[in-house]
């Protein structure tokens, strides 16, 4: 008898940090299993740089919170992200930016039979690839747009979750 809902997470609800910036070349590759990168096209291989999720070097809350807007920044103006993180492919779909998200065992709590529960719901926001039951890999990174990256897919589940959440939010403050 307790109400829930399926919510996705809190940063759907996101906003590009400057909406108004266009668009580089730039493919961000964030934790992405390097057998996977090796599949991108050379043509566009001097396009990806690459990142991490972790941070180590941050001893304060104010250099964490700068760093984590900065790839925000980031994330918002790239071309494509290619992960296999919730928490940076969420944030992308948010801000609009195209995510190929790599469901595979090299995410921290995936099983070894079909990936992480945490993803339930969520995998159609993006393009993903998922290594537990496709066999096709190879072929779906050579017939991916690198040039001009396909907006995500399921626009109208993300807002549809968005909405939800600003719902929520204004039920509580009346």
């Amino acid at each position: 008898s307790v109400p829930s809902f399926f919510s996705g997470c809190m940063t759907l609800m996101l906003q590009s940090p400057n909406p108004h910036a266009a668009r580089r070349q730039e493919i961000i590759a964030v934790d992405a299993p390097k057998a996977y990168i090796n599949m991108i096209p050379d043509a566009v291989q001097e396009d990806v740089t690459f990142r991490t999720q972790a941070y180590t070097n941050h001893t304060t809350i104010l250099s964490r919170t700068e760093s984590a807007f900065s790839r925000l920044e980031e994330y918002a103006t790239a071309k494509l992200v290619i992960t296999n993180r919730i928490h940076v492919a969420l944030p992308c779909v948010a801000m609009g930016t195209p995510v190929i998200f790599i469901n595979s065992k090299d995410i921290g709590d995936a099983s070894t039979s079909r990936g992480s529960d945490r993803l339930a719901g969520l995998t159609d926001l993006f393009h993903t690839i998922d290594a537990y039951t496709e066999q096709d890999v190879e072929e779906r990174f050579a017939a991916f747009d690198w040039t001009n990256p396909p907006a995500n897919p399921n626009p109208s589940k993300f807002k549809r979750l968005r909405a939800t959440f600003w719902n929520i939010i204004r039920g509580h403050t009346t």
